[in-house]
């Protein structure tokens, strides 16, 4: 957290405002908490800096650091495995630097970490390569390690236009006629009511009573972190839907990610992330969840936001429109007893849907070896 700025400083150079803006928040998440967070910084004499940035404009007066990358080890009680991943599949807060040069940023810290003894390092990060086979391999200079990357489509923003319906515009035409439709249907047969700001208004039987009759409930525990979270975050979004007799519909909860400097704002301009979204069950004829994206399209657009994006993208029909995006998977590993046993358990080890774990068994995955 002592070096907060100067992450928040890298993520405002080089466009990355969703990158820190929420650095404590995810550093306490519950699973967070049972592995060890470490940062490596990347940097290059003032000379070398210019000459390797001149072509991504960077200024003659650029700061020494040249990046950063957030990695968490596991651990087991407490004492580190070793094995090291980062939070973040999407790769969108691990990464910091020129946007170009991140999967090489990425391969320098994962062989950094390996000459400190890590046994394996996955290192997730967004990049633009519009074509990751034209990008060059480099040399794995750590010995006795092999080395793969992979490159992932992702699909989690939206680009928002200055107008409400200039967006709908770009949107396909069936989800454009939903996102009008129920909104319609809604308002006529229930009166639904949207709520920009829910803060304080959402009690806490009110919201776990919502998430045990959604769509996709998650657990006790889980809901009153998501209500929580709403007092915790920096910049918080809390929009609701209820009726006229105030049964909450569906709730969303996430944060807005800019800055008050207008030179920033021109160059970048302002986020909005989604974490999570409860929809109740039973009422999929008015498509809750439709009708909720509308206001919050709606509100945003109002607001001056340019970017919605969901945490772990969304399976709504308006990720259509969303603009694809590469994220790189960076893996390294020493070719040792206890790497290979990580890798032949990987699927007993670590939930099925994480990263790390997918990576090590993908059978397709090509490997390279150092000398």
């Amino acid at each position: 957290m002592s070096r907060r700025p100067l992450l928040e400083r890298l993520a405002d150079q080089y466009g990355q405002p969703s990158a820190a803006s929420q650095l404590e928040y995810f550093l306490t998440l519950p699973w967070s908490l049972k592995k060890i967070p470490h940062l490596v910084l990347i940097s290059l004499p003032p000379g070398r800096w210019n000459e390797s940035t001149a072509q991504s404009g960077a200024i003659a007066t650029a700061p020494i650091v040249h990046g950063a990358v957030l990695v968490f080890e596991y651990a087991l009680k407490g004492i580190g495995t070793r094995i090291f991943a980062t939070d973040d599949s999407s790769g969108v807060r691990t990464v910091f630097g020129p946007e170009e040069i991140r999967p090489q940023i990425a391969k320098l810290a994962a062989e950094t970490l390996l000459r400190q003894h890590a046994q394996i390092v996955l290192i997730s990060c967004r990049t633009n390569c519009a074509h990751p086979e034209d990008l060059a391999e480099t040399t794995v200079l750590v010995p006795g390690s092999c080395s793969a990357t992979q490159w992932r489509q992702v699909r989690d923003r939206l680009q928002l236009a200055d107008t409400y319906d200039k967006t709908l515009a770009a949107l396909g035409k069936h989800t454009r006629r939903n996102l009008r439709y129920y909104r319609r249907l809604a308002e006529k047969e229930i009166g639904v009511e949207f709520v920009p700001d829910a803060h304080g208004k959402v009690s806490e039987s009110d919201f776990q009573n919502l998430n045990l009759n959604s769509t996709h409930p998650s657990t006790a525990l889980e809901a009153l972190r998501r209500l929580n979270s709403m007092r915790k975050l920096k910049d918080p979004v809390f929009f609701g839907l209820r009726r006229g007799n105030g049964e909450w519909l569906s709730l969303a909860g996430g944060w807005h990610c800019g800055s008050e400097v207008g030179s920033y704002e021109r160059r970048w301009g302002n986020e909005t992330w989604i974490e999570w979204q409860l929809n109740r069950v039973g009422l999929e004829n008015l498509s809750i969840s439709t009708v909720m994206r509308a206001y919050m399209l709606e509100t945003l657009i109002a607001r001056g936001t340019r970017t919605l994006a969901f945490i772990g993208g969304t399976p709504h029909t308006m990720s259509e429109s969303f603009r694809p995006d590469w994220t790189a998977d960076v893996i390294l590993r020493r070719r040792s007893l206890t790497a290979n046993l990580v890798r032949g358990y990987a699927g007993r080890i670590f939930r099925a849907e994480n990263c790390l774990s997918q990576s090590l068994t993908d059978a397709n995955l090509e490997w390279r070896a150092s000398a």
